[in-house]
């Protein structure tokens, strides 16, 4: 008969159970199961084996990648299926050997140089994105690295991965939309003010002249009319002051289209221009102070004296300001700032359909820059967008 170890025993009971004995030939086969201590010990190691099949059967099920290595040369002692279907190895294949049998020197030095460093700082180490290329191809992964180290016994490094390709394609895929719609809505937008540009150009240019010279041609009518009849003079008088009402009427659509002020006179003008028409009508006391000495480029004039406009039309409609500022300045040699601000109510919430802001910072945001929101019942709003100058000024010239 074979020694009375439990484990011995454990194993000869297995055998002879495999073997289709029944209890009593099992037991008339091993006399020690009669033992009270030899069937606690029997039963001790069921419940071990129990557990390690239980653990055994989670870890083969979770869909994460789990990986052990032994501490000193870092080769596999252990994997999960999803480890062979993420690397597209077996596990045949990869226990008792490293990452330099699988994957090129520079990820395999990456990944060992990080088991160096988990091991030897005795911590956890969170790797939110980490390349490797596996047997189906380049996949991405997060993975956390966790050192099992005790004294006396063999120290272990496990890792767990979730294979994050996918979700990474689509990152690169919403962000490569984004550029594209970014892209497609500045062009949209150029071509928006290069049409405002015509259309204020014609409605300036051709329809103000017809309209002058239709004025001219009745104020000479008026003057040669010999002793004409009172009522043919009120008529006369009437279609002089509708034609002034027209030419009125199409210099303001003009310059709302496109103040030409802008294009012929520079930034500086235009502001100032916008801010007798907008806050003087609102009876607003507004100050400009203009820092710049260059010229900027026509699209990022364009820029920041729309957002001046939508900025002021805001001021004016919602905040309840009695003031107001703006300020223009170079920050260092690749910025300009706009700064505008006011001691209004504040914004607590834009209102709902309000779109003001939201189309104030998509603006500043195609030209590369960057909008900052300061408000408070008691100080009012402050505006800050920061536009790149890129190749936009000549210090020749000033604005």
């Amino acid at each position: 008969m074979p020694a009375r170890g439990t484990g011995n025993i454990g194993a000869q009971l297995l055998r002879l159970l495999g073997q289709g004995y029944d209890w009593q030939q099992v037991q008339q086969a091993l006399p020690e199961l009669a033992d009270p201590v030899v069937r606690k010990g029997l039963l001790a190691e069921a419940e071990r084996l129990e557990q390690a099949w239980l653990a055994s059967e989670i870890l083969e099920h979770l869909p994460e990648m789990i990986f052990v290595k032994e501490a000193e040369h870092l080769r596999f002692v252990l994997l999960n299926r999803a480890a062979e279907e993420v690397l597209g190895f077996s596990r045949q294949e990869m226990l008792g050997k490293t990452d330099y049998d699988f994957f090129p020197a520079d990820e395999a030095s990456f990944f060992q140089e990080k088991d160096r460093q988990v091991l030897a700082s005795g911590e956890s180490m969170n790797i939110p994105q980490e390349q490797v290329l596996a047997r189906g191809g380049l996949r991405r992964l997060a993975t956390q690295k966790i050192p099992l180290v005790q004294p006396g016994q063999d120290a272990y490094l496990v890792g767990v991965s979730r294979d994050i390709t996918d979700f990474v394609k689509a990152q690169e895929e919403v962000a490569r939309s984004q550029e594209l719609l970014r892209r497609l809505s500045a062009q949209l937008q150029q071509a928006q003010e290069d049409e405002r540009q015509r259309l204020a150009r014609e409605l300036h240019d051709e329809l103000g002249q017809v309209l002058t010279g239709v004025r001219i041609e009745l104020a000479w009518l008026e003057r040669r009319l010999p002793e004409q009849p009172l009522e043919l003079g009120d008529h006369l008088d009437r279609a002089q002051a509708l034609v002034r009402s027209a030419l009125t009427t199409v210099r303001r659509v003009a310059t709302a289209l496109r103040p030409q002020i802008l294009d012929d006179l520079g930034l500086q003008s235009a502001i100032d221009w916008l801010l007798q028409e907008v806050c003087g009508r609102a009876g607003l006391q507004v100050a400009l102070s203009f820092g710049l000495q260059f010229r900027l480029a026509p699209e990022l004039s364009t820029t920041i004296y729309r957002a001046c406009q939508e900025a002021f039309t805001n001021i004016v409609r919602h905040s309840g300001a009695s003031r107001a500022s703006v300020r223009i300045y170079a920050e260092d040699p690749d910025w300009v700032v706009t700064e505008v601000a006011d001691d209004g109510r504040g914004v607590q919430s834009p209102p709902e359909g309000s779109l003001g802001l939201v189309g104030l910072r998509e603006r500043v945001q195609l030209h590369g820059g960057k909008l900052d929101l300061l408000s408070s019942p008691e100080e009012g709003t402050r505006l800050v967008f920061r536009l790149p100058l890129g190749s936009s000024q000549s210090s020749s010239l000033k604005s």
